[in-house]
């Protein structure tokens, strides 16, 4: 028998499958890359407020802690779309627990420093506006959206209101 026999009606068969796959292929809808393409986002976070460089006697207590929402804004910078800035708007709220309460009187609002055993708790809230500023590199693209990303920048705050609150064993002031 002559192996030629066999081959070409093989090799026909497979030809005939890769023109009918090749068929179905072109047939496929191609799905358009979307020129607008953004990582806008949101962003939440949630942080412990430490302090430093304390006078002697000042003491922290509780769980200090901090608040922050918002939304960035991506501005590409080039045509891949892969490198820009953030530019964004936040709100944020501060609370610091510690022994130093304040005190409104005639000539303005005087701090001090508390014996512990005086009082149950005392807090300083901070409320901000945040503007957040970040440069951008990532992989993604409109397609893909496993990628790196490596987002650094800084993040200025406009303090709009404060207010302290001192909590006596049986009263709030």
């Amino acid at each position: 028998m002559n192996p030629l026999q066999h081959i070409l009606p093989l090799f026909l068969f497979c030809s005939l499958v890769l023109t009918a796959r090749a068929q179905q292929l072109d047939s496929v809808p191609v799905v358009p890359v979307d020129s607008a393409y953004l990582e806008d986002q949101f962003y939440i976070g949630v942080g412990y407020n430490a302090l430093r460089n304390k006078p002697g006697l000042f003491s922290q207590r509780n769980l200090s802690y901090s608040l922050q929402l918002g939304l960035i804004k991506d501005i590409p910078l080039n045509a891949a779309r892969n490198f820009g800035l953030g530019i964004g708007l936040g709100y944020g709220v501060n609370s610091f627990y510690s022994n130093m309460t304040a005190i409104e009187s005639p000539s303005g609002i005087q701090y001090a420093l508390r014996d512990e055993s005086e009082f149950k708790r005392s807090k300083l809230e901070t409320h901000a506006l945040e503007f957040p500023l970040e440069l951008r590199w990532r992989t993604s693209n409109a397609r893909e959206y496993r990628f790196w990303r490596i987002y650094g920048g800084a993040k200025l705050s406009y303090v709009f209101s404060g207010r302290s609150r001192l909590v006596l064993e049986g009263d709030k002031q």
